[in-house]
């Protein structure tokens, strides 16, 4: 082999051919990255899907239990039906109910609690509960809040629960559709109806179908056909 063979090219890379490289380099990095930044979100939107059908799920199993003990507290002393009907947090019909329940859902058993179920001003599916209290031994009936006279000796004893957070744009919807035994439905009375109104919508209540949906996406529903345990 001669001295000539042996004499390497050393001149290097041109400007133009870095350039190339340089060019070629962040084209595949762009494409890496809007895959990566893709499957990111695509991950992100898949966990966030799958907290809230969680969330509905143990929202749907907390209400099922609550509207499935609903009772009238004062049977057989007052027309009072299982629904607050005297109230400005009233059921407002399809979107929220306020109502009693023999569910034990706090300290004590056999006891009709107080339950304001609805999605509230944040956005948040939450329900509300009262324990009921007695302001003495020969009070007829229960007190859940200190209103009036008798009862403003107590102190108002709730729990509110956060069923379904609103949270990312994503905001929790709530509908209930109530229906008679042969299966039809019954309109709400309204804030406005009468108390033999509430107590006779109350009387015809057989079940209640309770759903519960994000309102971003509405496939993600989850529901519930619930019969109330307590005849009327």
């Amino acid at each position: 082999m001669s001295a000539k063979d042996r004499v390497h090219d050393d001149r290097g890379t041109s400007l133009v051919e870095l350039l190339v490289a340089m060019g070629v380099f962040l084209v595949v990095m762009a494409v890496v990255t809007t895959v990566a930044i893709s499957g990111f979100r695509t991950v992100t939107t898949a966990t966030q899907l799958s907290d809230i059908q969680v969330a509905q799920q143990n929202a749907l199993l907390w209400t099922t239990r609550l509207l499935r003990y609903a009772d009238n507290p004062l049977e057989g002393v007052s027309p009072t039906p299982w629904v607050a009907y005297d109230s400005a947090s009233n059921a407002e019909g399809t979107s929220g109910m306020t109502f009693y329940t023999y569910s034990g859902t706090g300290p004590l058993d056999g006891v009709p609690y107080r339950v304001l179920l609805e999605v509230d001003a944040d956005g948040d599916l939450v329900t509300e509960v009262w324990t009921p209290q007695k302001p003495t031994e020969s009070y007829e009936g229960w007190c859940w809040t200190p209103d009036t006279g008798d009862c403003s000796t107590i102190s108002e004893d709730t729990a509110r629960r956060v069923l379904v957070a609103g949270r990312d744009g994503h905001t929790p919807g709530l509908t209930l559709t109530f229906r008679d035994e042969d299966g039809a439905v019954l309109e709400v009375p309204g804030a406005g109806g009468s108390v033999d109104a509430w107590a006779d919508w109350a009387s015809q209540v057989d079940t209640v179908d309770i759903r519960i949906f994000d309102t971003e996406t509405p496939a993600s529903e989850v529901s519930q056909l619930v019969k109330l345990e307590n005849p009327r």
